[in-house]
């Protein structure tokens, strides 16, 4: 899988699993939190409009000769419009106090049994996870009672399972123990963040949480469950943004991106369409504000949406924000062949499809010659790259987003 272009910096970089290496272990089942909906308003790309502060502009050129290609005007207001139809109002009626009284039997009884596995767990998780285990009996979330000590003691906790976890989801993949140490953590989050501000750091750690529980949900195909954590995500940032939108603003890219991506594994392409539309502006303005920083993110998102506008039948929009994608990705080829050669590959493929799709000969012989002189000049061709292109036909919705390197 290529990972070199993310959607955030270094220190906050996630990669998104692949659909097809998706494992297939089904796991136990857990009590999914009350999912978070918010208002429904669309944010509609407007592509002939009048632009309006910040604007983005990029040079570059058409397909083969790296001359001028389009750019997408946009309209950014600082407090982003949620998405139309994918999530609904909350309710007015109070929540009840979320409690944290005790670790759940099946995460003491899975520590136990790493704690006993010295054929999978080396001695440096091992000491976590003995450590999980003598911190446990002691570990609960009670309201109205002093807090600093009881809260450390917990978020101490808290760290120790997400250390764990992270050991479990990379490199043994064990899903099925994944699923059960995010559900737990999220419990423990939700429960020392009841009665914070609504745009605190320990909201914000619960929207990180939700969105790292629908990543290993979608892993295990689980497209449904993963939208719905996206949903809760995506609810508790907006309310961080609000509050700290500096901070908070690449956080809410990547869970914006997150989520348009699974719905579009649901095959849920309108509503993936709708979210990549409310992504765009403001992956814009962060590019804007630092350019070298978020030039591949913002190519990231045009490449997405330009795959959601094909599988929605919007052919036009396709080609427009998928030649603005090539501009960005050519000029980062030219600085690194080697770490962007693949991501070339797969956003020129798509937009091969998108030409046939429109029907323009002499657009897609242009493309096709790009296509082919990169190809002999690269030493190790990603499989999803050798696809049928001769024939748009063989290609779905769900096969053309393959062909993208995610």
């Amino acid at each position: 899988m290529f990972r070199a272009a993310s959607m955030l910096p270094v220190n906050l970089r996630a990669f998104f699993p692949s659909p097809t290496a998706a494992l297939r272990l089904r796991p136990r089942a857990f009590g999914r939190p009350n999912i978070a909906k918010a208002p429904s308003v669309i944010l509609q790309l407007r592509w002939n409009s009048s632009v309006t502060e910040p604007t983005s502009t990029v040079s570059g050129g058409t397909l083969g000769t790296r001359a001028v290609a389009p750019t997408l005007p946009t309209q950014y207001t600082h407090q982003p419009k949620p998405v139309g139809q994918v999530t609904e109002p909350r309710g007015d009626e109070p929540s009840p106090h979320p409690r944290y009284d005790a670790p759940s039997p099946e995460l003491v009884a899975k520590l136990t049994e790493l704690s006993k596995d010295e054929a999978v767990v080396d001695e440096t998780v091992r000491d976590k996870v003995l450590q999980a285990l003598e911190m446990a009996p002691t570990v609960a979330v009670i309201h109205n009672v002093p807090r600093l000590p009881m809260r450390e003691h917990v978020v101490s906790f808290r760290r120790l399972i997400n250390d764990i976890d992270s050991f479990l989801d990379e490199p043994l993949g064990r899903i099925d123990d994944v699923l059960l140490f995010r559900s737990e953590i999220i419990q423990i989050q939700r429960a020392l963040s009841f009665d914070t501000p609504a745009g605190s750091y320990s909201n914000s750690n619960l929207a990180h949480y939700h969105r790292n529980l629908a990543l290993a949900l979608h892993k295990n195909e689980q497209y449904a469950e993963a939208c719905a954590q996206d949903e809760e995500a995506l609810a508790i940032r907006r309310r961080c943004y609000q509050a700290r939108p500096g901070e908070e603003r690449p956080l809410l890219t990547l869970t914006l991106y997150t989520y348009s991506k699974h719905l579009e594994a649901a095959q849920r392409y309108d509503d993936a369409l709708k979210v990549a539309q409310e992504l765009l502006p403001i992956q814009r303005l962060l590019h804007e504000l630092d350019p070298v920083q978020y030039r591949s993110s913002l190519a990231d998102a045009l490449s997405h949406i330009g795959v959601l506008f094909s599988s929605t039948q919007r052919f036009e929009d396709a080609k427009t924000a998928e030649e603005e994608a090539l501009v960005f990705w050519r000029t980062m080829y030219d600085e690194d062949p080697e770490r962007y050669q693949s991501v070339l590959i797969h956003s020129l493929g798509n937009y091969i499809i998108t030409l046939r799709d429109l029907g323009l000969p002499k657009e897609l012989r242009a493309a096709q010659a790009e296509l082919e002189d990169l190809r002999a000049q690269t030493r190790e061709i990603p499989t999803s790259s050798s696809l049928p292109f001769d024939d748009p036909t063989a290609h779905s919705p769900r096969t053309r987003s393959q062909l993208r390197r995610y």
